[in-house]
């Protein structure tokens, strides 16, 4: 018994001995592998606060949406959507990177500046990137698996295509008739809405209602130039297309309203049927060093304030092969799974670092794709014909927005016809814009579909909508509605003879600027009015009136010799666009804040110099630049920097040769400001506004010095100084006065219904639909009516 008790005490001894040897073991090795891989979880724990907009959380969603519950399964919320996810406890580190400095000084929002504090800092830490991210393409490291598109044999069921179409912008009809152009029942259309195109997003939303292969995004995201936020809005729409249980989609390809096909739908599908297995994406085709320099792959950039701020230097994973080239894809369903699903270093990681990355969308498909198990599926080309001219898209034009100079392509033009006819393997060609050359697109439009029999109504007619008062508020349209008020005021008076009176009601409904043979011929404005006739009868329509600007431009120099007579045109304007070589604002309602552009055209001729003169209302001499005129000059522009705020009224630009011979003069308006966030201005905003520069001075070096040939400034000195203090009515009639010399009422129409009215003054007046100019007439190209048995639209 002895024996027995000695022996089990032994045994527990060496139990308990056992035990705790394996503990010491675990806590060793915990320990150790703590210590080996404390710098990497760091790393990965650092980065939780920054990829959640890459790495999907469908956590909230259904396991599948169909179009009928997607909007339900988003919130509100979401309807302008920021995946920023960064702590809002201020982080602050030594910085020491001359780029970082740079950013954190031009920065405006503290909650911008604090996301741009934790990424710097992070990356100063060396905790910013992940590492050990792993290669999994069977091709060796640095070979290239791209292939050449072959031609194939189609096989398996047709192809279903996911266009995911991303829009921005008031081009709502060009965005209907892209659709039409692409549409077929068998396809899927997932359009995403810059967030800040309000009114696009809510024309689109009751356009789709129709079909159910189309869906509107309920989320959306401002898509800056270059911004990591194009990779996460693409990422989520495949997200989404995926969990559309009833769409059955073969591939996914992204297109923007400036694209248009150049190739029957029918082709397409055929030749993607031929190639289903593959993805389409087109490599930059040169040296990867170069790409990765000139892409800016090797800086850190980041996102917020809808601006992409450069922040420093950064070492590529060395084991990964870097490509790029487009942001225009076609990938299909089984790469896109892989892509949202995917939880495996590769795909994770290169969303995080694409998180920090210049122009994501270029590169981050590239990238995945190459480095996959899926890259020999990687078919060198997207399918698309970009209009590149260097020489006038890479002018740096994005740097308002980007820490970066910045390429983009061209619109196509008429003579560029030839050339979309030629194309076999690409499908789409891109940009085109209707407010800048709409005969091309009719020209495509009838290569691809037919000329109609009949000559198509308003075939040269474009419409765009600038202003609608249910989706546009706040200080950017303040302008517009300043000067479409008076085009009311202005309207009313003219329609107001006789026993009929014209009252406009409240504010002008929508505003619309009307195109015709790609030349801008004026502004609609649509609002309702009280018309009274006798005195007695009363009622309420909606009308459309028809502004035309009266243009003042005066050549001198027509029959002088060289180089006098190299001057062609003068305008002024604002939002000059280098690359298009048209003034953005297309109308030329320019307010006293607005930063005006003179454009000059020339012809070919011997140098000389000549002095651009800007004069103001008062015949103040705003200013005097001398400039030489370089001999193969054809357009140029001058954009001076003058205190704000601008004197309301009519200016005057001059160029001079010779200090006393004007070659060439124009006028501009600029008008009082009468709105202010959406709201009339008390007398504080208008003083503030209307009452010219601070102390007279356009320039702090500048004195005031005034055109010695006016012979009108006293009065002018005096009739401003009473305006520039009005407010109310006075206001008005001010802005009133100055709109009539620059602007010419045209016409009105009744867009309301008109059956059994009774109003002799409302009877007499033409019907909007009847009436060529008005955006209430048919416009057969952009409209939309029904799906044909052949499942194409009509």
């Amino acid at each position: 018994m002895a024996a027995t008790k000695t022996k089990f005490g032994v045994v527990k001894t060496i139990l308990l001995i056992t035990i705790l040897i394996v503990i010491v073991q675990i806590i060793t090795v915990s320990f150790i592998t703590s210590q080996d891989n404390f710098e990497e979880r760091a790393r990965r724990d650092h980065t939780k606060i920054h990829e959640t907009d890459f790495i999907y959380d469908e956590t909230y969603l259904p396991n599948a949406l169909t179009k009928e519950n997607i909007d339900n399964n988003y919130s509100n919320k979401n309807d302008h959507i920021n995946l920023m996810t960064m702590t809002t406890e201020p982080v602050r580190c030594d910085v020491k990177h001359k780029d970082a400095k740079s950013a954190l000084s031009r920065v405006k929002s503290e909650q911008c500046k604090n996301e741009l504090y934790q990424t710097i800092c992070a990356a100063q830490e060396k905790t910013l990137f992940w590492k050990n991210i792993t290669r999994m393409c069977q091709v060796p490291a640095g070979k290239r698996p791209a292939h050449s598109i072959q031609s194939k044999m189609g096989y398996g069921p047709p192809i279903r295509i996911l266009y995911a179409m991303v829009v921005h912008g008031r081009a709502f009809r060009q965005v209907k008739r892209l659709f039409k152009a692409l549409y077929h029942k068998n396809h899927y259309f997932y359009i995403h809405v810059d967030s800040r195109s309000d009114y696009l997003y809510e024309e689109l939303k009751t356009f789709v209602k129709r079909f159910d292969n189309v869906a509107v995004a309920p989320w959306r995201m401002a898509t800056i130039w270059g911004g990591a936020s194009l990779l996460q809005m693409l990422l989520r729409m495949m997200a989404d297309v995926l969990r559309m249980a009833d769409w059955k989609w073969d591939f996914f390809l992204n297109i923007s309203a400036a694209d248009y096909p150049v190739q029957h739908n029918e082709k397409l599908s055929a030749f993607l049927r031929s190639h289903r297995d593959e993805n389409f994406l087109k490599p930059h085709g040169g040296k990867t060093e170069r790409f990765v320099k000139k892409q800016g792959l090797s800086r850190i950039f980041y996102e917020c304030d809808e601006h992409m701020w450069r922040l420093g230097d950064r070492d590529l994973p060395s084991n990964i092969d870097f490509d790029g080239g487009s942001d225009w894809i076609c990938l299909n369903r089984k790469f896109v799974d892989y892509l949202v699903h995917s939880d495996d270093t590769l795909v994770n990681g290169m969303k995080h670092m694409y998180r920090y990355a210049l122009l994501p969308a270029e590169s981050f498909f590239h990238v995945v794709l190459r480095n996959s198990r899926y890259c020999t599926s990687f078919a060198k080309g997207n399918m698309r014909l970009a209009n590149w001219k260097r020489k006038l898209g890479c002018r740096c034009q994005y740097k308002h927005i980007v820490d970066w100079c910045g390429c983009s392509p061209n619109d196509f033009k008429p003579e560029d016809l030839v050339r979309l006819q030629s194309q076999t393997i690409n499908h789409f060609a891109r940009k085109f814009e209707p407010i800048v050359n709409q005969e091309i697109i009719n020209l495509l439009d009838e290569w691809l579909f037919g000329k109609p029999e009949t000559p198509l109504i308003a075939r040269n007619v474009y419409w765009e909508n600038v202003y609608h008062s249910r989706h546009d508020n706040g200080s950017k349209f303040d302008m517009i509605l300043t000067a479409l008020q008076s085009f009311s005021r202005i309207a009313s008076k003219e329609q107001t003879v006789n026993d009929c009176e014209f009252f406009p009601i409240w504010r002008p409904e929508q505003a619309t600027l009307y195109m015709s043979n790609d030349t801008f011929h004026g502004v609609l404005s649509q609002q309702e009015y009280k018309v009274i006739a006798g005195r007695t009868l009363r009622e309420t329509i909606s009308v459309e009136t028809f502004f035309q600007p009266i243009r003042f431009l005066e050549m001198r120099n027509r029959n002088m010799s060289e180089p006098a007579n190299r001057l062609q045109s003068l305008a002024v304007g604002t939002s000059w666009d280098q690359k298009e070589r048209i003034f953005r604002n297309i109308a030329g309602i320019i307010g006293p804040r607005d930063e005006p552009v003179l454009v000059h055209r020339w012809v070919h001729g011997p140098e000389f110099h000549v002095r651009i003169v800007w004069q103001d209302p008062l015949n103040v001499i705003a200013g005097m630049y001398q400039m030489k005129v370089d001999k193969t000059w054809v357009i140029s522009f001058h954009k001076p920097k003058f205190n704000k705020p601008l004197r309301p009224g009519t200016w005057t630009v001059k160029i001079v040769f010779n200090d006393d011979i004007t070659l060439g003069l124009t006028k501009f308006l600029v008008i009082p400001q009468s709105y202010y966030d959406g709201k009339e201005g008390v007398l504080n905003d208008v003083i503030a506004t209307n009452n010219g520069p601070p102390a007279g001075l356009y320039a702090s070096d500048y004195v005031v010095e005034f055109d010695r040939e006016a012979n009108d400034t006293s009065e002018r000195v005096v009739e401003f100084a009473k305006n520039s203090k009005s407010i109310g009515s006075s206001l008005e009639g001010w802005i009133d006065s100055i709109m009539q010399q620059h602007w010419k009422f045209v016409g009105i129409c009744v867009s309301s219904e008109r059956t059994g009215v009774k109003n002799k003054c409302i009877a007499q007046l033409p019907s909007c639909s009847d009436t060529d100019w008005s955006s209430k007439s048919p416009d057969p190209k952009s409209e939309v009516k029904r799906i044909e048995p052949n499942g194409y639209l009509s």
